[in-house]
């Protein structure tokens, strides 16, 4: 089956962090990302830039708008996604456990609606148990490319 791990965190601290240990963070992400290759159970992954970067669409009315920044006001934002194979839902939040970012933020686990067995029901959201740390993040500003246009490769236009 197939699951989308999204790493949420606290952006802003991401940021903030000296450059050493957002580099050892790196080396952290670059060995899980590997692990993964290694399995075979990476699909897909991106790192996403900061919600400064973001544009918010709407339709209402029939009428688009597009606002800069991201929708809501939150504590944790998403900074990165994984899609990968796992044999159950199991398999798959031992996979997300071993993110780095779980440490300091949370990663939801949720199969994709054409995701076979389960008709894409079900999700799980792990939270850090030990309180709030540094967040180095998925490296949204640079881990996994840190390019614009993320939607376009997600939908493969």
């Amino acid at each position: 089956m197939k699951y989308l791990l999204m790493v949420y965190q606290d952006e802003k601290k991401t940021l903030d962090m000296p450059k050493e240990d957002l580099t050892a963070v790196r080396a952290e992400y670059q060995a899980f990302v590997d692990d993964l290759k290694k399995k075979s159970q990476l699909l897909w992954n991106q790192g996403l830039q900061p919600t400064s970067a973001a544009t918010t669409v709407r339709v209402r009315e029939g009428k688009l708008s597009a606002t800069d920044g991201p929708f809501a006001e939150t504590k944790e934002q998403l900074g990165g996604e994984f899609l990968i194979e796992a044999k159950d839902l199991n398999v798959a939040i031992e996979v997300a456990g071993k993110i780095p970012s779980a440490r300091w933020g949370s990663i939801e686990v949720r199969p994709p609606w054409n995701s076979e067995g389960n008709g894409g029901r079900g999700w799980i959201l792990l939270r850090d148990r030990e309180g709030p740390r540094r967040s180095p993040g998925p490296l949204g500003a640079g881990f996994g490319g840190g390019r614009r246009g993320y939607l376009r490769s997600w939908m493969g236009t």
